[in-house]
């Protein structure tokens, strides 16, 4: 819906990975980047993902590899542990 949104505050590094994760609980969202909290927001609509890394705000240039959906919000410890795991 409008006005729902979660934007990182720190850039990602040109030509470099870099690991997003983006958990919702209720109507908060919580961004992580490169295994940590970096950011909230607020959802209040429905989710239905209809496109990966295109958005109202914009869109991501680059590849997008390793996308996972869960039937629940992970803990920060969780995501973390993806993160560690994957680089």
């Amino acid at each position: 819906g409008d006005g729902d949104v979660v934007s990182a505050s720190t850039d990602s590094v040109l030509n470099a990975w870099t690991h997003y994760a983006i958990t919702r609980s209720g109507s908060n969202l919580t961004l992580y980047y490169g295994g940590s909290q970096n950011a909230t927001g607020t959802w209040s609509g429905a989710f239905t993902p209809k496109a990966i890394g295109r958005g109202n705000a914009g869109f991501t240039e680059g590849v997008i590899d390793e996308v996972r959906l869960y039937d629940r919000a992970l803990s920060a410890t969780e995501v973390s542990n993806i993160y560690n795991d994957l680089k």
